[in-house]
């Protein structure tokens, strides 16, 4: 994922004072935070176990893409693939 996906999001078009979440999944957890980083938005990791994604894939986010969020303050609740079958 590049980083300008998130530095140059989309302008929302209902609300010119904020931006358009990119997609971050299936993409790579590293990929992703380097994105949310030049954005200056924030990620909260949440690791979970499934047998169908790889290592680190992000397989949900929170607010979804498309959502309009505020520039440089926005978190996202990013669900991630730990890379084991579900208990």
């Amino acid at each position: 994922m590049d980083a300008d996906e998130c530095a140059d999001a989309q302008e929302d078009t209902e609300d010119p004072e904020k931006v358009q979440a990119p997609s971050f999944v299936y993409k790579d957890l590293m990929s992703v935070k380097s994105c949310l980083q030049a954005a200056g938005w924030k990620i909260k990791e949440i690791r979970v176990d499934h047998p169908q994604y790889a290592e680190d894939q992000v397989i949900e986010q929170f607010p979804t893409e498309g959502t309009a969020v505020v520039p440089g303050d926005q978190t996202f609740e990013i669900k991630v693939a730990s890379g084991y079958p579900e208990p």
